[in-house]
């Protein structure tokens, strides 16, 4: 479905509350504050603006491809009173080539609880939303593991490496972040960027993988 109906189709969303205005804009701010000098230059995320004050995109790729969007590349539109989910998706053509394939793109509602649940993240002065770790994520665990008396080295490799990027009309970061997941909870705990980031990538994919067993 075009992604110009699917915004029409959710544009109401945005318009029904007020009550969290405040916390969407304070989160705009810290946006504005850490941006990046990088152009935004995704269509997708372009369009979202139109509606929503806030756009999310993620997606995760194999360490050897550098930093290259992997798919599903996923989006969220938000707003004060909730908000949508899309997923780019691509699969094999069928009856085709290995080479074929199709690119689709979905969408849900993104609902008003899991939004707040997101921009409550924004609260912390902690959080470093241009957060990049690809070379150096074992770092955190090995001073963390000094400061405890335990020095120890945990350097890891072939994983996957997970971007976030977060978007407004004037303003957007980036963050890179290597095997968040084993690293907080195989390693070592407590690095708030990860924690933020699994929270968002959790929640969107807890959100997909519900609709996707509804209709199966």
């Amino acid at each position: 479905m075009p992604i110009k109906i699917l915004l029409y189709f959710f544009w109401i969303l945005p318009l029904l509350c007020g009550g969290c205005y405040i916390s969407v804009e304070n989160a705009r701010k810290k946006i504005l504050a850490q941006k990046s000098v990088e152009n935004n230059t995704d269509s997708i995320v372009n369009q979202m603006l139109r509606t929503y004050p806030i756009v999310l995109k993620k997606y995760s790729t194999p360490s050897g491809r550098g930093t290259k969007a992997g798919f599903p590349v996923d989006y969220a539109g938000i707003s004060a009173n909730g908000g949508i989910l899309i997923r780019l998706s691509q699969k094999k053509a069928a009856g085709q080539g290995t080479s074929n394939f199709l690119t689709t793109l979905d969408s849900i509602k993104f609902p008003t609880k899991k939004i707040q649940m997101i921009v409550g993240l924004f609260k912390s002065n902690k959080w470093n939303l241009t957060y990049n770790d690809i070379d150096t994520a074992g770092n955190y665990c090995f001073w963390q593991s000094v400061k405890e008396g335990q020095p120890k080295q945990c350097d890891i490799t072939d994983r996957r490496i997970y971007y976030l990027g977060i978007f407004t009309n004037n303003a957007h970061t980036n963050s890179y972040l290597y095997a968040p997941d084993y690293y907080e909870t195989n390693c070592c705990q407590g690095n708030l960027n990860r924690i933020n980031f699994l929270k968002i990538n959790t929640t969107i994919n807890n959100l997909w993988n519900k609709t996707i067993s509804k209709y199966n």
